[in-house]
């Protein structure tokens, strides 16, 4: 999954706007909708602010196996861990 896709799709699970993720980055407006649709390459420097205001680490962007789960997931599974 490219990362733009990847950016797109926890930005949305988080309930964030691209113009406020913009904003968040401290990026010019729309940026991040140029990224998201592959019309812009991400720097370095730039994926590294996205990562911080969406809370993940840079490496969940290359992983391949990326994947975000919801409260209500996360809660099941912290469950489980102390069931066992």
């Amino acid at each position: 999954m490219e990362i733009g896709i990847k950016i797109k799709k926890l930005r949305t699970q988080k309930k964030i706007f691209q113009a406020e993720l913009d904003n968040l980055c401290r990026l010019p407006k729309s940026t991040i909708a140029k990224i998201e649709t592959g019309r812009r390459d991400i720097s370095a420097l730039e994926l590294s602010q996205v990562a911080e205001a969406l809370g993940v680490s840079m490496n969940y962007f290359f992983k391949s196996d990326s994947v975000v789960a919801s409260n209500d997931e996360l809660v099941v599974v912290e469950a489980l861990r102390q069931i066992h």
